[in-house]
């Protein structure tokens, strides 16, 4: 992991860029797994 000196900021740039869209991404699975579960739920009480 040896990097010259100005990459550890474009790595941080790069590195935050993926987990705001890892997040995104997880947050959207979270949604839509709860909707899903609130679907099911609401069917099942009918």
């Amino acid at each position: 992991m040896n990097q010259p000196k100005q990459a550890p900021v474009l790595s941080a740039k790069r590195s935050a860029r993926d987990i705001l869209r890892l997040a995104r991404e997880r947050a959207k699975r979270l949604l839509q797994d709860h909707l899903l579960s609130k679907d099911t739920i609401r069917h099942q009480s009918d």
